[in-house]
């Protein structure tokens, strides 16, 4: 079973992985606009609670 830790740093990866796929688009429909936003603040969130492990 993965701990918390591996499991937070992977979902952190995940996280980076989308955004990186959405900002490769040169033109972003509203649905994607939209949607880099709330991966921005999930990462920020993920960030977060990483560093409060540390």
């Amino acid at each position: 079973m993965m701990s918390d830790l591996a499991a937070l740093k992977e979902r952190i990866a995940h996280t980076h992985l989308l955004l990186d796929l959405i900002e490769q688009r040169d033109v972003l429909t509203p649905e994607e606009v939209e949607e880099r936003l709330v991966l921005k603040a999930r990462l920020r969130h993920q960030q977060r609670a990483l560093e409060e492990t540390r």
